[in-house]
């Protein structure tokens, strides 16, 4: 999840021991030009405190901070909310690798251009929570649970014949990590899985996975729409007019990915058409969503302040664990991003 920077400033530092995690894949980068024990760490992050309790593992000097204000002194490495290590970097500050506590990188990438520091991204970590969230409302459509919930209040017995998930079609534009995950439980519905992705590579999970020009194909015969995309220049207003006038299902559209993949206008006037029954919407092009935006009003729309995911610090901290002892080693990163990519 990608939450706003705060503005209060807190600063503590720690001096911590003994590795915990190994891995023992072949080196394959420059082992870190001084060791670990020497080494500056700086946690950037609105949890700061809570990285606090769960690093104490790792042996460096570590400096945890909620905002850039009195953390002055020169690190070696980030564990950082994307937007405040834009902020370090712009000021000056230079570092070998920053690792990212959330799973979307823009401002990060933004600022990083031409520039040779390695950034580690959060994989296997927010596929769980966005099948919750998914399914929380497909769930609750097939069931209708409010339907129930008021029968009793009025002591009515009203047997009905529910929704099923099994055979219908999900189609989950972004086949990564969190896609194949959701794909493996709608799976275990006994839905039918198509992915979507740049290259239309086998992903796990799936029964296929299309390349990304054929998604007008991909969308025409889906129950339901789930976008996971990353936010990249490649997929800006992916989901347009052309998109929505591909679906002849009246799909339940998601969007778990961001706000910048769906055009907005096209989204309202497929919703008015009657080409979608509905969207449930996570993420959006301005955050949080202003409140004269029509979306807040339109029958059919679920809005959740970009909450579908987020990061636990003891999830995050696990990740960079793991990869500080590769760094240490002079191993492979897990999760680095393609810059040029974004993801």
């Amino acid at each position: 999840m990608e939450n706003p920077p705060t503005s209060i400033s807190k600063i503590q530092r720690y001096n911590v021991s003994a590795a915990k995690f190994h891995n023992h894949a072949e080196p394959d980068i420059d082992r870190a030009e001084k060791p670990i024990e020497s080494m500056n760490i700086l946690v950037l992050d609105e949890f700061a405190d809570s990285y606090a309790e769960l690093l104490t593992t790792a042996a460096a000097a570590f400096t945890y901070a909620t905002s850039l204000d009195g953390a002055g002194q020169k690190y070696d490495i980030l564990l950082a909310q994307p937007d405040l290590a834009a902020d370090y970097l712009q000021r000056g500050g230079k570092v070998a690798w920053i690792q990212s506590t959330w799973a979307g990188i823009r401002p990060l990438a933004e600022r990083l251009e031409n520039n040779s520091t390695i950034v580690t991204g959060v994989k296997n970590v927010f596929g769980p929570q966005i099948a919750e969230y998914v399914f929380t409302y497909v769930l609750e459509e097939l069931r209708n649970p409010d339907f129930l919930r008021s029968a009793q209040k009025q002591k009515q017995w009203q047997p009905t014949l529910p929704g099923t998930a099994s055979g219908r079609h999900m189609v989950i534009v972004g086949a990564g990590s969190i896609g194949h995950h959701l794909a493996g439980v709608a799976a275990s519905f006994g839905m039918r899985t198509t992915g979507v992705s740049r290259t239309g590579a086998n992903a796990p999970n799936f029964d296929a996975v299309l390349p990304v020009d054929q998604l007008p194909r991909a969308v025409a015969d889906a129950d339901y729409v789930v976008l996971a995309l990353p936010d990249t220049t490649q997929t800006n207003k992916l989901i347009d007019e052309n998109v929505f006038s591909a679906m002849k299902k009246q799909p339940l559209l998601f969007n778990v990915g961001r706000g910048s993949s769906l055009d907005e206008n096209a989204l309202l006037s497929s919703l008015r058409t009657g080409k979608l029954r509905g969207a449930v919407l996570d993420v959006f092009n301005t955050e949080p969503l202003p409140n004269e935006a029509p979306l807040w009003d339109e029958p059919g729309v679920v809005i959740t302040p970009h909450i579908a995911a987020v990061s636990f610090p003891a999830d995050i901290a696990k990740v960079f664990l793991e990869n500080l002892a590769h760094f240490e080693a002079g191993r492979s990163l897990n999760h680095v991003i393609d810059l040029t990519q974004g993801y």
